[in-house]
């Protein structure tokens, strides 16, 4: 035999194999997708944590019972349409071999996928030792499991005598794939079965994925279940495809992309209002800090008074978890603490956590009596926390899993879009329904966090709630925006917003609509594929939201923004004050001094106080009318309604305004009398360098997309180490509040959306650690938060 014929040979034997492989591509591609969800996926990793936390023995039968149909499935689907592609095949002797064996192969790695993937868990540092225990006996359970599937398989025939209706190929019969009809009776009816449930279990969770999956056991069951419910009707478009010639699944990808353009739902929910934000950045400012010098002078305390910025950073359901837990139990510890606190900066699962955080703080603010109807271990981490681990500590991927592997893909085939098959609103419903749950004043459900998000600061006179900006980013130009009850833009003369640093203001780009704390928080938080972009249609363009992570994970970015633009604006107010204290000396000096001025070269309108007003009037028109430039920095009609007036006339400018007596205008403000803080709520590690070697070809392959990704990092670490300088420079504090250390491992950190027991206990610890070690007098983060407060 020549070398060119051994080489046809084997390629014919290869293209054989690749054909049997192809037509078992159903029942492999399951199986690996669920290799790589149990192994990759990390809020997978703790679901089956979660899952060893506590053993409900209802849900660990529904797991079993799941485990072995998924199991059953892939084997005996695989193994009949072998039967109906390859029985009028004379196959070689290693295809034969595939073809008897890889449907046992499959069915039992459906099973060792679970079993390794609890065991894997073990070597998770953090786990308590029941939660480790349970993990072992799940899987070494499991691990059984697939060893005697295996044996019952190999030996049905043998010891059972159960062929399961299977008829063994034989001499062929047609050249054709075989009809369905020639399947014996009891195959057929085990197909029905399977496939009558698949459906079944279909029509009841695209009814209801709120409520029902977490009933019906833990996520990760949740997931083997939607595995369990496509795999009969793959086979079905299968067997359609080759019985009719036509390529089905070609047609099918077609339509798709096709309906794709007509069929979104992905877009963000608006409650038909238009918002109701009562201040500009700089009227926040003004009224904020008035309040918090009188209560300082109440109090009789001199100190400079502490403008408190949090980072909440992104980071998943423990960013959430986390940042609102630590935020609810610091209220506890400093009831003052949210006064003194200016503002959150929320990024993906921090903006949930802000939001939780806030949205408790409208709701018990003014109802103490509620803390009275806590126990007395309750009481000690407080209402804010106890609520905060209510309404987060709960299962809310097993509801986005249902309606990603359920409504959303019906979605994909119909023409038209059906708003709630949307999964990301299923998300948001489920955080609807489940706050009234948890919430309660006088033992009725709380509607907050289906209500309008500005509707959470409308009757806070005293500041008590702390604005929340959720930083979101624009998919079209990677622009940051942030969602806020502040105002914090004003509009050009060509119609277009101006910007706060970087960050838009995201209510001025949606013309004021007002929408729901759950929509405001999940835009913040849309990271793809569990969170899909949010859509908004202006004039007809589309545009996409996502996760404020895509630009910078801390907020950082606009809390510097936000320090610069208010100390810029009060080193303005701190010359108009020295201004008028030259006006009561030499009038015509103060005249002199105002036309020279930059701030009056540069915007038209200013803020006068009472003495300048009254200084411009008591000029002649004429010596005004001489002085050309400062005609052409004033509008006319400005001019002569100051000219015009007896009394005080104050203009403003972004909404600031001074009186004549100085009241909110004290010389040198930001540096004289606030002192500027950030509490940063870290969840995950350092950004750091990612080692790799730079001799592969991997390596360069992967160069475009590792840049991509570690060009936002670096922003980021950029970010926190300008915003450090700054604080350095204005002599404040910066307090970083870390639930991980860089130099220690526990839980997994989870970037989905449940949360086993074992990683909210970590949780918990670490607060009461911080609690205990303050009480012990040691030296920490809350100890030094409750430093600044007067």
């Amino acid at each position: 035999m020549s070398g060119l014929t051994r080489i046809q040979k084997i390629w014919t034997r290869v293209k054989s194999i690749f054909k049997v492989l192809l037509s078992a591509r159903i029942s492999l591609i399951m199986v690996i997708l669920s290799y790589l969800s149990c192994f990759m996926v990390d809020q997978v990793t703790d679901a089956i944590i979660g899952f060893g936390d506590f053993i409900d023995p209802v849900k660990f039968i529904c797991f079993t019972l799941i485990g072995f149909i998924w199991a059953f499935q892939v084997w005996y689907w695989l193994r009949v349409f072998f039967y109906l592609e390859f029985y009028h095949e004379k196959t070689e002797k290693a295809e034969f071999f595939i073809i008897t064996h890889l449907p046992k192969v499959l069915g039992t790695g459906a099973l060792l996928v679970i079993s390794l993937s609890f065991f894997t868990q073990l070597s998770q540092l953090g786990l308590s030792e029941s939660t480790r225990s349970t993990l072992f006996t799940v899987g070494l359970i499991f691990l059984i499991y697939a060893i005697v599937f295996f044996i019952f398989l190999v030996l049905k025939k043998r010891i059972f005598k159960l062929d399961l209706g299977l008829v063994e190929a034989g001499h062929p019969e047609s050249d054709d794939f075989l009809s369905i009809k020639t399947l014996p009776k009891i195959t057929r009816a085990v197909l029905f079965i399977s496939s009558g449930l698949s459906f079944f279990l279909l029509l009841i969770f695209v009814i209801n994925p709120y409520t029902l999956p977490p009933k019906v056991g833990a996520s990760i069951t949740i997931l083997f279940v939607c595995l369990t419910i496509w795999l009969p009707p793959l086979y079905w478009i299968h067997y359609g495809a080759r019985r009719s010639g036509l390529p089905i699944f070609t047609v099918l990808f077609i339509l798709i992309f096709v309906f794709s353009f007509f069929n979104s739902n992905k877009d963000i929910r608006m409650l038909g209002t238009q918002t109701e934000r009562k201040y500009t950045l700089l009227e926040y400012f003004d009224s904020w800090y008035k309040l918090r010098t009188e209560e300082q002078d109440n109090s009789k305390v001199n100190k400079a008074i502490p403008m408190i910025m949090i980072l909440s950073e992104g980071g998943g359901i423990r960013a959430s978890y986390w940042s609102a837990c630590l935020m609810g139990r610091l209220q506890k510890e400093c009831p003052d603490f949210s006064k003194y606190v200016f503002a959150i900066q929320g990024v993906s699962g921090g903006s949930f956590g802000a939001t939780v955080f806030t949205s408790l703080l409208k709701v018990y603010k003014d109802h103490p009596e509620e803390m009275d109807l806590l126990s007395a271990e309750d009481a000690k981490k407080g209402i804010y926390q106890l609520k905060a681990k209510e309404v987060i500590g709960k299962d809310y991927l097993s509801p986005v899993i249902t309606a990603m592997f359920t409504r959303e893909i019906i979605q994909f085939l119909l023409p038209f879009p059906i708003e709630s098959f949307d999964h990301a609103k299923v998300f948001e419903k489920v955080w609807e329904d489940n706050w009234p749950m948890a919430v309660t004043l006088h033992e009725v459900g709380d509607k907050t966090y289906s209500g309008g998000f500005t509707s959470i600061w409308k009757n806070d006179p005293n500041h008590f709630i702390p604005p929340a900006f959720l930083n979101i980013t624009k998919v079209e130009n990677g622009n940051p925006f942030a969602i806020s009850p502040i105002i914090f833009s004003e509009k050009q003369e060509n119609g277009a917003f101006s910007s706060l640093g970087l960050t838009k203001d995201f209510y001025d780009y949606i013309n004021n609509a007002e929408i729901r704390v759950s929509t405001a928080s999940l835009i913040s938080a849309r990271f793809p594929y569990v969170g899909p972009a949010g859509l908004v249609y202006e004039k007809g363009a589309t545009t996409g939201f996502v996760d404020g992570g895509y630009f910078d994970n801390t907020g950082a970015n606009l809390a510097q923004a936000i320090f610069t633009y208010i100390k810029s604006n009060l080193e303005k107010m701190d010359k108009l004050q020295k201004l008028r204290d030259v006006a009561l000396l030499n009038k015509t000096a103060v005249l002199e001094e105002l036309l020279q001025l930059d701030e009056f070269k540069k915007l038209q309108h200013k803020i006068l106080s009472e003495d300048v007003g009254n200084l411009i009037k008591d000029n002649s028109l004429s010596k005004l009318s001489s002085q050309r430039e400062f005609h052409d920095l004033l509008e006319l009609d400005e001019l002569d309604k100051i000219l015009d007036s007896g009394n005080s006339q104050e203009l403003t400018e972004y909404g600031y305004s001074i009186d004549s007596t100085g009241t909110g205008t004290p010389g040198s403000l930001f540096s004289q009398r606030i002192k500027p803080v950030v509490i940063y709520i870290r969840n995950g590690s350092e950004y750091k360098d990612v080692k790799q070697s730079g001799k592969s070809l991997f390596y360069q392959l992967t160069v475009p997309t590792n840049t991509v990704f570690q060009v936002r990092d670096a922003f980021t670490a950029n970010a926190l180490i300008d915003l450090k300088e700054f604080i350095r420079t204005y002599k404040g504090e910066f307090i970083e509040c870390s639930l991980q250390t860089d130099d220690e491992k526990g839980a997994p950190i989870p970037l989905g959306w449940t949360l086993s027991r074992t990683t909210q206990s970590e949780i918990d610890s670490k607060i009461e650690s911080m609690v205990q070690a303050d009480k012990e007098g040691v030296a920490n983060e809350l100890t030094a938060i409750k430093a600044l407060l007067p």
